[in-house]
């Protein structure tokens, strides 16, 4: 089987505290390895992520080994997410899987995958897009490495408490006012063609069918109740969950 989750948002508590959900996710790991031929990681793995030199972040070192200790088992292929997307080689030296920018095409069971985290994508929310590219600037992260850790770190934790304050809950409405649903019909309208466009970012679990019958998939959110997205031999998809 192959298996689809993210947006654990390790660092900050949600329905549970950060140290339950990794927990957590590491019984999710131990589970899936048993019968996972492959397993996508699909971004925001840590609510906050940035590897100076010689420097990660605090914390989360039951699930860096779990990472590690899976990956001798089945690939893992992470995606960097807004939150984590200063990765860069740390988990791919450290914990063995491969990390990804930008979206990703595979075959599994002879279904076609689009997979991306999602962030920026679709039509509209310009500011999000103009702060996404300073934060993915050589340059910003040069000056942000200058920072002492503590206050880098502190900095960044701040910021996104903030941001998550302001920010109301993510509610489905319809189709057509789902930006990641509009940005996969934009590609079928352009002539791409893909069984699943899997993405993370939205905190929302979704199955939806696109115009050519193709399915739009969104794994949701570890903040909440544990959503995770599943391919099974036959090549079909489902979401789940786990407690």
């Amino acid at each position: 089987m192959i298996y689809f989750a993210g947006d654990f948002h390790l660092g900050i508590d949600g329905q549970t505290s950060s140290r339950e959900r990794e927990d957590q996710i590491c019984r999710f790991l131990d589970e899936i390895s048993k019968d996972a031929e492959h397993i996508y990681l699909m971004g925001d793995l840590f609510d906050f992520w940035f590897e100076y030199k010689t420097v990660v972040p605090k914390g989360c070192v039951r699930f860096l080994a779990k990472l590690a200790e899976t990956s001798q088992k089945c690939p893992i292929t992470v995606f960097r997410g807004n939150h984590d997307a200063w990765m860069n080689e740390y988990l791919e030296q450290e914990c063995g899987v491969e990390v990804i920018t930008g979206p990703l095409e595979v075959e599994h069971y002879g279904k076609k995958l689009y997979m991306h985290h999602g962030d920026g994508l679709g039509p509209g929310d310009r500011s999000y897009k103009a702060l996404r590219k300073l934060f993915h600037a050589k340059t910003a992260q040069f000056f942000f490495r200058w920072l002492h850790p503590d206050i880098g770190t502190s900095l960044a934790q701040n910021l996104s408490r903030n941001s998550r304050k302001k920010q109301a809950a993510p509610v489905f409405s319809q189709n057509e006012n789902e930006l990641l649903y509009k940005y996969c019909e934009g590609l079928i309208n352009a002539g791409h063609q893909a069984d699943y466009y899997i993405f993370g970012h939205r905190h929302l679990a979704l199955d939806l069918v696109l115009s050519n019958g193709a399915r739009y998939i969104n794994t949701g959110t570890w903040l909440g109740p544990a959503r995770y997205a599943r391919q099974e031999a036959s090549g079909e998809m489902t979401l789940c969950s786990f407690n």
